[in-house]
Order: structure tokens, then C-alpha cells, then sequence
């Protein structure tokens, strides 16, 4: 995913703890999951984005799992908000 590589290569960041966040809502059907990742710079935050992540395929599950590892790895803080059970996704 290099485009969460790009993201954090906005500056330098001090070393903080990043928070993962999951909520179920009822959503509409063809909506998987909508995620906030919010990133921060010099220990605040800097910028934040948002995906709505649709239900089309096979793989959107595994997906999903991938952006969350790869945003967390890079620093980001992620906010999930799904109908899905949270486990769907390895979030206990």
C-alpha cells in the first residue's frame, strides 16, 4: 500500500502509540466498513481521511484487515465503523 507510505512520509513523528477504534452502526447494504485514519505530526494530529470501503468483493474482509494493519504500521490511528462483528475484521 504505497500510498499510506506516501502519507506518513509527511514529516517527522514522535514516537506515540497508535489507537484502533471500532464501532457497529447499521449501514447500508453495499458498504463494508467506513474508516478514519488519522494521522499525526509532531504528536498531534496533522491530517485525517476517510474511506468508505464497499461490499463488492470476495475480499473486501481481507481488505480491510490489510489497511488496518498497514495504517496502524505506519503510524496512523484507525477508526472502523461497520455493521460486521468486529471479529470479522481480528479486532477483539
Amino acid at each position: 500500500m504505497n500510498w499510506v507510505a506516501a502519507i506518513h512520509a509527511m514529516g517527522a513523528r514522535k514516537p506515540r502509540k497508535q489507537q484502533l477504534f471500532c464501532s457497529q452502526k447499521e449501514l447500508p447494504a453495499h458498504v463494508c466498513a467506513i474508516i478514519r485514519l488519522t494521522w499525526h505530526k509532531n504528536g498531534k494530529p496533522a491530517s485525517v481521511e476517510e474511506l468508505v470501503v464497499e461490499d463488492v468483493l470476495d475480499e473486501t474482509i481481507r481488505a480491510v484487515q490489510m489497511l488496518i494493519a498497514e495504517a496502524l504500521k505506519a503510524g496512523a490511528d484507525v477508526s472502523v465503523l461497520t455493521a460486521k462483528s468486529p471479529k470479522d475484521f481480528g479486532i477483539d
